[in-house]
Parts: structure tokens; sequence; C-alpha cells
């Protein structure tokens, strides 16, 4: 008889040393396979895991910035060095079966959000750059992200606001129909691609 999880949702951190395995810098492919089944046969008892990965073996901003690099420049390079780590442990866990999710997320001087999601070959990325008299919002994704837009719209509350879509299939009524009432499309546009696809351009305003 199995024993009852106290935990059914784990936070797991990994420094970037212990990628190196055997190695003095950089991933050390076998270490990230030996992680990833670990991680595995946790996962396999019903735990919903989540790794949070750190940049040691390929680069550490404190140590730059004490050389002489930007402290800020020197973090966010540090932070590049944890998405490689995070892309390289991705790669060990799907080699092994399981699904994964890789996101990223800072802020940047002078102020500004940017998150990048990876999910196999699909990806997500949003960058925000507040104003005090116009906002700039761009949300980029290689999915069908259109159901999600009466929730972009609640919480940011644009004035105006462009949507571009790339595809075999999506219409101009389908983007419609997932607008609040309170936005109208004023301006549309569409062209055939060389490559089969449609590009369509919507512009919305706040009636």
């Amino acid at each position: 008889m199995s024993k009852k999880l106290i935990y059914n949702r784990v936070l797991l951190k990994i420094s970037g040393e212990a990628l190196m395995g055997q190695q003095s810098y950089g991933i050390d492919v076998a270490m990230t396979s030996k992680i990833a089944k670990e991680v595995a046969d946790v996962h396999a008892k019903g735990v919903e895991i989540g790794l949070v990965i750190g940049g040691g073996n390929i680069f550490r901003g404190l140590s730059a910035s004490a050389a002489g690099i930007e402290r800020t420049t020197a973090d966010y390079m540090g932070m590049l060095a944890t998405i490689m780590n995070a892309l390289a442990m991705q790669s060990a866990l799907e080699r092994i079966g399981l699904d994964t999710l890789t996101v990223d997320d800072f802020m940047f001087s002078p102020y500004g959000y940017s998150l990048n999601a990876i999910h196999h070959h699909d990806y997500l990325t949003i960058h925000i750059t507040p104003q005090p008299h116009s906002s700039y919002v761009s949300i980029v994704a290689s999915i069908n992200i259109l159901p999600l837009i009466p929730r972009f719209l609640a919480t940011l509350a644009p004035k105006s606001f462009d949507i571009v879509t790339v595809n075999d299939n999506t219409s101009s009524t389908e983007v419609n129909g997932y607008m609040p009432a309170t936005y109208r499309c004023k301006n549309h546009s569409a062209a055939l691609l060389k490559s089969g696809y449609s590009m369509d351009y919507h512009n919305f305003t706040l009636v």
C-alpha cells in the first residue's frame, strides 16, 4: 500500500554547478540525464515539479561585476546562462518522455517586463513597456492564443490594439468572436503569403 503524498507540487532548485558533473565548466549531458531520471521517478509518484536552475556553471554575474562589467549587464548575462541550462534540462526530461514547459521572465531597465515560454516546438513571448502616456505590449506566439484575448484585455485594458494572425484557417469572423463588446474592429486587411498561409491584420479600439 503506497503512502499518501504530503506534497503534490514541489519546487526544486538546481544549481548551475550541479550540471557540470565532473567537468570544470559547462553542461555535462550525462549529469542532466541523471537529474532528469531522478525527477521522473518523483513525477511518476504523482508529484508536479517545477525546476529553478542557476547559471554558475556558465557565467556568474556577481563575479563579472567585480571584474568590471556593469552590475545590471552582468546580471542579464547570468540570466542567459540560466536559460541555456533550462533548455538543456528540458531536452533531458523530454528525452525520457516527460512533458515540459520552459519559462523565463525578468524586469529590465529603464522599466519593463519580458516573459518567454517554450513548450516542445511552440513558443510564447510577452513584452510590456509601461510609459506615462502610452504603454506598449507585444504578444508573439506560435500557438492559438485567441481564447486568452478576453483575459489579456481585462488585465491590460488598452484603448487600442492590433492583432496579426498568420494561419491557414483563422478567419476574421473567428478573431471577432473573441472580442468583448467593448471593443470594435476599426481596420482589417488580409494578404495571401507565398507559403500558402494567410496573414490577417486587425485593429481594435475601445468603444
